[in-house]
């Protein structure tokens, strides 16, 4: 019996193989020049987990992304913190900036350039949005500024809130953006 992630064309695949698969696509999103993604019925009791991953392929501003819980396709605006660092690089240069915000509107996941040029991914793992505890988001970022820079770094987000939310928002504070992002459920 082969196991994952190795198969090949015309094996059939087992319950035992199946349910040694870590993570499973659960939804996909790619935008053009938006303010946002948004994800409605995506937390289910099936998983209590998430994994994150967002490509921006460019921007018009530099902005953080940030994000916020949903139930029934109604954004939750309250009560959010995140606190984070990031070390930027240009010119042979560094140095490090805190990101930090607290009993706001939104987390944050991430940060990302709107210098020409710019690419960026941010990944990140939301934890128990299904259950009536507080949801924790934990996140890393690098990001290409201009042709030759960098930005790069962690960030931690907790809704303090004890709901159980079935959707997410991605957003951005200034300008708007291109790219990619794909929610995956992790096993339990």
């Amino acid at each position: 019996m082969a196991t994952p992630p190795t198969f090949t064309t015309g094996q059939v695949l087992t319950a035992a193989q199946m349910n040694t698969v870590g993570m499973f696509k659960i939804a996909e999103q790619t935008v053009s020049s938006a303010t946002q993604f948004v994800f409605d019925n995506i937390f289910t009791s099936d998983y209590l987990n998430y994994y994150c991953t967002v490509t921006i392929t460019g921007a018009t501003s530099t902005s953080m992304l940030f994000w916020q819980e949903r139930a029934g396709g109604v954004n939750a605006s309250t009560a959010y913190s995140y606190a984070g660092s990031a070390v930027y690089l240009s010119g042979g240069s560094g140095f490090q900036n805190i990101l930090a915000g607290q009993a706001l509107g939104q987390g944050a996941v991430g940060s990302f350039d709107g210098a020409s040029g710019s690419q960026g991914l941010m990944a990140f793992e939301i934890c128990a949005p299904q259950t009536s505890t507080y949801t924790a988001v934990t996140g890393r970022f690098s990001v290409t500024t201009g042709n030759t820079g960098m930005y790069s770094g962690t960030v931690g987000s907790v809704h303090y809130v004890t709901n159980t939310y079935d959707g997410m928002r991605l957003f951005v504070g200034l300008g708007n953006f291109s790219g990619t992002c794909r929610v995956y459920g992790i096993r339990n």
